[in-house]
């Protein structure tokens, strides 16, 4: 089963790599709303790739590109790799984000809630149901 289907199933994990936590919790709780059940939020690049390589059973991942300055690009490449899905967010232009990395797909920030859940639904599926409710 490929791995956009694979997340689309109730309770898929889902890690928010996100160092603002405002803005993390806020991801969270939309996608706690979706059905998803969430990984972390974790704050730092290490701790994310610690998770990915336990085996940490994650299905899909949201992605802040800066974490107090570190790029996020070694975790996003290794998702890849694993053909887990996953959001990159950043206040940046696209053209920081490597070329090999640039098809993924990507939120802008400030967070809009009702683009978090479209990208959320196109990239993992999800509870159609309760993102109706929460346009």
């Amino acid at each position: 089963m490929p791995s956009g289907q694979q997340a689309a199933r109730s309770g898929a994990r889902i890690l928010i790599v996100e160092d603002e936590f405002l803005i993390a919790l806020h991801i969270q709780e939309v996608m706690e709303g979706l059905g998803f059940v969430v990984v972390g939020p974790v704050a730092r690049l290490e701790e994310a790739l610690e998770v990915v390589a336990g085996g940490g059973g994650i299905d899909g991942a949201v992605l802040d590109v800066n974490l107090s300055g570190t790029y996020v690009f070694p975790l996003a490449e290794r998702l890849a790799v694993l053909g887990i899905p996953f959001i990159l967010t950043t206040g940046y232009e696209a053209f920081t984000v490597p070329e090999e990395l640039r098809a993924h797909p990507r939120l802008q920030k400030p967070v809009r809630e009702t683009e978090l859940i479209r990208l959320v639904q196109q990239t993992f599926g999800g509870d159609r149901r309760a993102a109706a409710s929460a346009g």
